[in-house]
């Protein structure tokens, strides 16, 4: 359910974001946790295993990098110290990371990619317009059997605000 969240919260990195104003936007609309501080909670290595399953079984879908990059670094969360932001020992919070600002800019540049302003509403609209896309996706392919089921996925699972209103 979360794969197409994470998608694009990748590509908003591309097109110019920063992890800290990913999460930042998502968090001030609600949400518990942004996609990066979520997937270096989760473990980044995670995320890593899965996206090459999918490299193979569906090669037309796109990544941004970056996540793979990420993991090529040995940055795999806050297990190891450092993943979309530093941690210090025995610590959780979320330290912006120059060695990360620095790897997406290069591979910015590496894909011929100018970056530009990206707004909070934006960030917004397209995280959480993916996680409504994917949900119905779900109902519609009969994995889910009613939205019902879903909310209490996103609600009780990934922290989406209760009383959100539409971005």
């Amino acid at each position: 359910m979360i794969e197409q969240y994470s998608r694009q919260a990748g590509f908003l990195l591309e097109e110019g974001a920063t992890p800290q104003q990913v999460d930042k936007a998502i968090e001030k609309f609600g949400f518990a946790m942004g996609p990066f501080r979520m997937g270096d909670l989760a473990g980044n290595d995670i995320g890593w295993a899965i996206r090459k399953r999918r490299y193979v079984e569906k090669p037309d879908m796109k990544y941004s990098k970056t996540a793979d990059l990420l993991c090529e670094m040995g940055r795999y969360g806050q297990k190891t110290g450092a993943g979309w932001y530093d941690y210090q020992p025995g610590k959780r919070d979320a330290i912006p990371s120059k060695l990360v600002e620095e790897m997406v800019e290069k591979h910015r540049k590496d894909q011929g990619i100018t970056p530009r302003k990206i707004s909070d509403q934006e960030i917004v609209e397209r995280l959480v317009y993916s996680l409504v896309n994917e949900g119905a996706r779900i109902v519609e392919d009969g994995i889910a059997s009613k939205a019902s089921d879903l909310d209490m996925v996103y609600l009780t699972g990934y922290g989406f605000p209760i009383c959100a209103a539409a971005p």
